[in-house]
């Protein structure tokens, strides 16, 4: 459960410090989540380093410190992706051939929504076992049935 604790902030004119006050005590051993929204920067990785300072409502000396040993999180990577199918009637099935290009991000899933309209089947989505060499460990359709779900091979470019 989550404990809300009423606050007030301000930016320190820098873009680089936020203050926030806790307008209630923070008690021991009771976990605290903090969420802000931030301004990324232009890279997925940009070497940002997060620093958590904690000091009593007189402005006395930090009581509480990370030492901005938090390290810089990786952005969402931008993958492409390919699709051809071949000409159908409406309602018939259609093969879709899917190429992903993951760059250098890593995906071990990738959910698939298709348009309105169309819906993968039950069971498995792929026409054909995946092979030896194939990236792609399954596809399956989720409760919804216009999202399905590929599982792949941890840490590789598919």
């Amino acid at each position: 459960n989550d404990v809300e604790v009423p606050t007030t902030s301000r930016s320190m004119g820098n873009g680089k410090e936020l203050h926030v006050d806790l307008l209630d005590t923070m008690l021991a051993g009771i976990p605290y989540k903090l969420q802000l929204q931030v301004r990324s920067g232009g890279l997925t990785l940009n070497g940002e380093r997060w620093r958590l300072q904690t000091r009593p409502a007189d402005g006395g000396p930090t009581t509480n410190t990370n030492d901005g040993g938090e390290p810089s999180f990786h952005l969402v990577r931008t993958i492409s992706l390919a699709l051809t199918a071949g000409h159908a009637p409406p309602g018939a099935s259609v093969d879709v051939e899917i190429v992903v290009d993951s760059g250098d991000a890593r995906p071990e899933q990738v959910f698939l929504f298709a348009p309105p309209e169309f819906r993968f089947p039950e069971g498995s989505c792929l026409r054909n076992k995946p092979g030896p060499e194939s990236k792609i460990l399954s596809c399956r359709r989720l409760n919804d049935e216009r999202i399905a779900e590929l599982q792949l091979v941890g840490f590789v470019v598919i």
